[in-house]
């Protein structure tokens, strides 16, 4: 499931679900024979090991074969000590024993090394010319992270924006006009470069045959050529949850603390819920709830409480999973042209291609209606926005231990008060690795 994109993914184990015919064998009778490794494994789990051992031996295997063999054996015995051992020995006799290499870091997965395995998934990643094989790989790496009960994360990427501080697209400005709201209109789309950093952590504990616990740590910040918008936000999450076959979802507090260099500090706190079920077999709905307070360290006309309740569903289709619905928003500070309520309706999809690429694409459009008169204008704020999300990532493209991102932004607000119209293009190049 994962639909929302706020829970975790289910996986199943196997490393590739194509039925790989494994070409072992030199000839019989003068002719070439392929032996279906397939038919080897079945005999094998049905514990039919002689029979298994006779199909096997008329590929003429090496001795490292036979080694390999003995660790499938093993393997399906549950004995993972001893295959491990096959499988190392196998390999060490013949370094190129592809075969024995994906035995070894499955059995390591099933045995709950998780460094072990991922150290030769990625070995294989980058050696296994097999394509569906790599699918699986990437599938069982993405599996360990999620089965890791603490990680952390770091990120370093190079942005380029067009609208640094989410400034006006107005051109002409009154400044210092009496009885104008307590925010700054009169800040210009100020474009630019710059740099921007994070470090991530994540705590997980089982506390229940499907319950779990999940704590959330980071550190983000961005540093512009301008200087003047450089900011650093710090961020923490605990969530509670369960999750099962068809049905999953979550519950905790949030707090988010954010300094600006242009004085525009705030703290935020909450409460999020998330709730996913399966409800035909290849459709879930999903919906999602915050609720939070927001304070602003340099404004306080603007404190308040905030909300927004998103519902929708998602399906998957060919490597990957699209996903829409409707979101529901509510901002209440004291001052009543500053109130609104927003609607807007959004989409998502994702997918992932031979090789290791994957990307997300999103996309919203809403509209938000204030409450009272903006002031000198005689009329209620009413804007129109729009936004499109572009992520992307390699697993097989690597730089060290560093994988290249790409994150895109491109949005615009439309509003009848000028003041408040502003665009934005923004892309983020980087690269992220586990720590």
């Amino acid at each position: 499931m994962g639909t929302n994109g706020g829970g975790d993914e289910s996986f199943d184990l196997s490393i590739s679900s194509a039925d790989h015919q494994l070409s072992i064998g030199m000839s019989v009778d003068g002719e070439h024979e392929v032996i279906s490794d397939a038919a080897i494994v079945d005999l094998i789990a049905q514990g039919r090991i002689l029979q298994a051992r006779a199909l096997f031996q008329r590929a003429v295997p090496s001795e490292p074969d036979w080694i390999f063999f003995d660790g499938r054996v093993a393997k399906a015995k549950g004995d993972f000590g001893a295959a491990e051992r096959a499988f190392r020995e196998a390999i060490r006799l013949r370094p190129s024993h592809l075969s024995a290499r994906r035995e070894l870091a499955h059995t390591l997965l099933l045995a709950g090394d998780l460094r072990g395995a991922e150290h030769h998934f990625r070995t294989l990643l980058r050696t296994d010319p097999d394509a569906e094989y790599r699918r699986g790989y990437i599938r069982l790496l993405r599996r360990i992270d999620h089965l890791r009960p603490f990680s952390v994360t770091g990120h370093f990427a190079l942005v380029s924006s067009s609208n640094i501080n989410r400034g006006s697209s107005e051109s002409e400005f009154v400044p210092g006009v009496p009885d104008v709201p307590r925010f700054d209109i009169t800040s210009r789309a100020e474009g630019g470069t710059g740099l921007e950093a994070g470090i991530a952590g994540r705590y997980r504990v089982s506390t229940s045959e499907h319950g779990r616990l999940t704590a959330d740590a980071g550190l983000f910040g961005r540093k512009f050529d301008t200087g003047d918008y450089d900011n650093a936000t710090l961020s923490a999450r605990l969530r509670f949850g369960e999750f099962r076959e068809k049905s999953r979802w979550t519950v905790g507090p949030l707090v988010r603390a954010t300094i600006s260099a242009d004085d525009n500090d705030s703290v935020v706190a909450g409460l999020a819920a998330n709730y996913e079920q399966r409800i035909a077999k290849r459709l879930d709905g999903f919906v999602s709830a915050i609720h939070q307070y927001r304070w602003s360290l340099n404004d306080k006309g603007i404190d308040a409480p905030f909300t927004s309740i998103q519902t929708g569903i998602a399906r998957p289709i060919k490597n990957g999973t699209v996903a829409f619905g409707p979101r529901l928003v509510f901002f209440r500070p004291e001052e009543r042209h500053q109130r609104y309520d927003g609607q807007a309706l959004f989409s998502r999809i994702s997918r992932s291609w031979r090789g290791g690429l994957s990307a997300e694409l999103g996309v919203e459009v809403g509209k938000r209606r204030y409450a009272d008169d903006f002031p000198l204008a005689g009329e209620p704020r009413k804007d129109t926005f729009y936004q499109i999300t572009l992520t992307a990532q390699h697993e097989q493209v690597r730089l060290g231990r560093f994988m290249p991102t790409i994150n895109c932004i491109l949005g615009a607000t439309d509003s009848n008060i000028a003041f408040f119209e502003h665009s934005v293009q923004e892309c983020s190049f980087g690269v992220t690795t586990r720590l």
